[in-house]
């Protein structure tokens, strides 16, 4: 039987980039794999869509922005708490940007319409809602595949704010009430997927591989550090990890805050990279053994990943750092990484987690930093051989279920 998959993501289909992109180019290529490229249509949230006043569709925009607020007004009247009041206001000012980059219905009911074959929507982000009520309604299965629980996600490093915690909730609460509308779940993390079915909600663990070109890229690397291993300098570590996202950055910070106050093994220096890391210069006056980088091409991150000896992942806390470990494993890169994200997946080959306190962070850097393992002793291919590819698994379900439908 022919299928159609809509596959509508918030970051474009995209090898390059921090991890958002590289879930949705995995996601997009399991599909393409499955059906064929053909068979996927993709849409996403990025670029923003320009809305002006010569817009044809910016009274509608416009009016569901003000019902938004409408509908925040008659709710805050009834709960009537100031706190309240001030956390959503600060939220619905905040999706203000992102609420004009949702994938307008009318778009996506245009590509619907000129599609003959039985179709099923796989969506990533609770912003495309408005698109799953309408899937509802015209009998077209959606499946919901979220980079995170993004209301956790919020949350996550910030208890400390009442304001946050309050407005917590009622996130939570959408955003299960959509996932449950959905026909199927899948979590990039064990964490997750637990959660969710524990809720009732039930859910498949679905882990991030590298796919593609992605993979490709990574063999390369894994290559040129086993047969050059010489180039490789034992005493330099590498951090990556895109700090505009809050738990990153406040895990870089309280490394980095260990490294001031208790030191590196002798001679050993750490470079960081990736997005927003050159603001940790402006909370913190850096030692001499870091030094910052900030976003680097992706061709300068393949070199740097060749020449250092280890990456560390310092993620304490929040959803992070989980495409990063399936990723060097692959690569041949040793990882000392906090034992939190580690609950969330099964381990790859290469990857040392460690538990609490900075003593035990200093070891595994002085005993990786005097003798680092050959990557061609990181049988990553087995391991991933053994991971579970759910995604492929309920579609063929889905395909059968289809069929017999429009017999």
């Amino acid at each position: 039987m022919s299928l159609k998959i809509v596959f509508i993501s918030r970051f474009a289909v995209n090898s390059t980039g921090h991890g958002g992109y590289h879930r949705t180019y995995q996601i997009w290529h399991d599909l393409s794999c499955l059906i064929g490229e053909d068979n996927v249509i993709t849409m996403n949230l990025e670029p923003p869509i320009t809305i002006n006043s010569n817009s044809s569709n910016f009274n509608s925009y416009f009016k569901e922005f003000i019902n938004r607020l409408k509908f925040l007004g008659s709710y805050l009247s009834l709960r009537g708490s100031p706190s309240l009041i001030y956390e959503h206001l600060i939220i619905e000012m905040s999706r203000l940007k992102s609420f004009f980059s949702v994938v307008p219905i009318k778009e996506y009911q245009q590509v619907i319409s000129n599609l003959k074959e039985p179709i099923i929507c796989v969506i990533d982000h609770p912003n495309q809602g408005n698109l799953l009520a309408w899937n509802i309604l015209n009998g077209i299965p959606t499946f919901f595949c979220p980079q995170n629980i993004e209301a956790l996600d919020n949350l996550a490093g910030y208890f400390e704010s009442r304001f946050r915690k309050e407005g917590f909730f009622q996130r939570f609460y959408q955003e299960m009430n959509m996932l449950s509308s959905c026909d199927e779940r899948f979590c990039i993390s064990k964490v997750e997927a637990g959660l969710l079915s524990g809720l009732g909600i039930p859910s498949f663990y679905y882990p991030y591989l590298p796919v593609g070109d992605i993979r490709a890229k990574l063999e390369i690397i894994r290559k040129k550090r086993e047969n050059n291993n010489k180039k490789i300098d034992n005493k330099h570590f590498l951090i990556l990890g895109t700090a505009i996202h809050h738990t990153t950055y406040k895990s870089f910070i309280w490394f980095i805050n260990q490294i001031v106050k208790e030191g590196l093994p002798e001679k050993v220096h750490i470079t960081i990279v990736g997005e927003g890391t050159e603001e940790l210069n402006d909370e913190i006056t850096l030692p001499s053994c870091i030094n910052i980088l900030g976003w680097l091409s992706q061709d300068a991150l393949d070199e740097l990943l060749c020449e250092i000896n280890a990456v560390i992942i310092p993620q304490e806390i929040g959803f992070g750092a989980l495409t990063r470990l399936a990723e060097m494993s692959c690569a041949g890169v040793p990882v000392i990484v906090s034992m939190h994200p580690t609950y969330a997946i099964n381990m790859p080959p290469g990857i040392v987690a460690v538990g609490v306190g900075w003593n035990e962070w200093f070891q595994k850097i002085k005993d990786i930093s005097n003798s680092s393992p050959n990557p061609a002793d990181l049988n990553y291919s087995s391991w991933e051989k053994e991971q579970p590819h759910p995604l492929a698994t309920v579609i063929k379900l889905w395909m059968n279920k289809l069929a017999s439908k429009n017999e």
